[in-house]
């Protein structure tokens, strides 16, 4: 939600000539620091959304850089899914669990969306 809401019109409206991505994988349920609620499949499927984004807006400049993620299995697990996806092949997910945390996120995302409309299109 917050990726088509918030960071892909602000991303296409600024038209940027490169995207760094600072990738870190303590968003993952799995994480013992984190405390957040992403699954290694929805880190890739939101790092697909930002290497689609880039094609369109800056020609595929786009630059990862790992800097944290505290289980070394769910870590090695959403890196290999992203390094696959940019192949075009599919690894065998073993941490898919979804943990609902809708609501929560909606609101922060419509209190992000509130403030950035003072400044982007959306």
């Amino acid at each position: 939600m917050a990726f088509e809401k918030i960071i892909k019109p602000i991303i296409s409206q600024f038209s940027p000539e490169m995207i760094f991505v600072s990738f870190g994988g303590d968003a993952h349920y799995m994480d013992p620091l984190g405390g957040l609620s992403l699954s290694s499949l929805g880190y890739v499927s939101l790092c697909e959304k930002i290497t689609n984004l880039a094609k369109n807006v800056c020609d595929s400049k786009l630059c990862f850089v790992l800097e944290g993620g505290y289980n070394v299995d769910a870590l090695s697990e959403i890196v290999s899914g992203i390094v696959g996806s940019w192949h075009n092949k599919k690894i065998n997910y073993e941490f898919t669990n979804v943990n609902d945390n809708f609501d929560t996120g909606k609101t922060i995302v419509e209190k992000v969306m509130d403030v950035q409309k003072r400044y982007w299109k959306l």
